[in-house]
């Protein structure tokens, strides 16, 4: 994943890090469609868990 890279970053340069991923699509056919239908969804979930933390 793109995450990836931003970890290699930080670990050169000793910066704690780390990512929370949700999930709004697999990959198949309906891939773009699911992604544009739970986005929104998604967005609220990963507000909510940030605010909480």
């Amino acid at each position: 994943m793109e995450f990836y890279s931003i970890l290699t970053v930080a670990n050169r340069f000793k910066i704690p890090s780390l990512g929370i991923f949700v999930i709004t699509n697999y990959c198949d056919e309906f891939a773009h469609k699911d992604f544009i239908k739970n986005h929104d969804k998604a967005k609220k979930i990963l507000t909510l868990h940030v605010n909480n933390k």
